[in-house]
Formats: structure tokens, C-alpha cells, sequence
């Protein structure tokens, strides 16, 4: 059997002003039971999220640190953000309307990570047609779930 891990993830999305100026936050938070795993030098972070619309399991998000670089992915899906301080990533992000590709710069990357789980911090911007859109956190943290 599987350890699970209680894994919660906060992420804060600011939306930019079409003058620039910040104009209001999305603050979301996630309380979920997944897997957690180190592998070679990679560290894995598995869960599912529920649909708010559907109260059913959205795809498996994946979420993996290696060498000073953080991949997020969603099983079945094309989404893939590429996050490596001092970057500017194209990326794929699947929606209900369709792929959309955007481009990912990440400002900072920190996790204090090891084999009983942690915390990782990440800060990034995504811009849509060469324009910030959103400036986001993400802070996710992981422990052994208690029996």
C-alpha cells in the first residue's frame, strides 16, 4: 500500500491592470491527500484536486523538483508549466475552451524538500500575447498523513 501524504497547496494569482497596475488577487486553497516520492534527484508531488462544478476528481496534477527547475503537469492533459528561476518559458495549459500557450517567467524557486515531504515556494508571471497577465505564488506543503 501507498504512504499518502497530506498535501496542502496555497496559490495566490494577482491580475494585472490593462495600465499596469495591479488590480485584484485570487487567493485559492488546497487541503488534499496524495503521494509523495523521491526518486534519483528528483522529488514528486501527486494529487488530485475535486471540480468545484462536479464535486469529481480533476486530473492528477504532478508536480516535480529537479536540479534547481519545478515541472507542473496534469495527467491527460496537454498542461505543462516549465518554471526555472530567471527563465521565460513558452508553455501549454489546457481549458474548457481549449489549449492556450503562454509564456512563463519564474522570478524565484525555493523548496527545503527531503524524504518525510516540506515545503516548496515558487513566484512567477505569465504573460499572454507578450503582455503580464498574472503575477502568482504558489506555496506547496507536504507531510506524512497521521493514521
Amino acid at each position: 500500500m501507498k504512504e499518502e501524504f497530506v498535501i496542502q497547496i496555497t496559490g495566490v494569482q494577482t491580475y494585472i491592470g490593462q495600465n499596469g497596475d495591479d488590480d485584484y488577487d485570487d487567493k485559492i486553497v488546497i487541503d488534499t491527500l496524495g503521494s509523495y516520492s523521491v526518486k534519483n534527484s528528483g522529488k514528486f508531488i501527486a494529487y488530485h484536486e475535486m471540480d468545484p462544478d462536479t464535486g469529481k476528481k480533476a486530473p492528477l496534477s504532478i508536480v516535480k523538483v529537479e536540479d534547481g527547475k519545478m515541472t507542473m503537469s496534469k495527467s491527460g492533459a496537454a498542461t505543462k508549466l516549465e518554471l526555472e528561476p530567471g527563465q521565460h518559458k513558452i508553455c501549454a495549459y489546457d481549458t474548457p475552451y481549449g489549449a492556450l500557450t503562454m509564456g512563463i517567467k519564474t522570478h524565484e524557486l525555493r523548496h527545503e524538500l527531503d524524504e518525510n515531504g516540506g515545503e516548496l515556494f515558487v513566484r512567477y508571471s505569465i504573460y499572454l500575447n507578450n503582455t503580464i497577465s498574472t503575477r502568482n505564488t504558489v506555496h506547496i506543503r507536504v507531510k506524512r498523513a497521521e493514521l
